[in-house]
């Protein structure tokens, strides 16, 4: 479930505007640019939490998305 979720919790904990805990992160051959970093970042972080936990950090992070602002015109 991590792999899945992972990804997901860490994108909009980001677009939230909440910092993650600092993690040494090993270079990866998948990763090929700064998103990809952040992406697989947040996944590392995310390692030790059990799904429940991973689900309840993605809707609070739904909820306090900080990325609502004005509406364009």
């Amino acid at each position: 479930m991590h792999d899945q979720i992972s990804p997901a919790v860490g994108v909009e904990a980001w677009l939230a505007g909440r910092k993650d805990a600092r993690v040494e992160m090993a270079h990866y051959e998948h990763i090929r640019n700064d998103l990809g970093r952040r992406v697989e970042y947040g996944v590392q972080v995310r390692g030790g939490p059990t799904g429940a936990e991973l689900l309840a950090e993605l809707e609070e992070a739904l909820t306090q998305d900080s990325r609502s602002g004005p509406t364009p015109h």
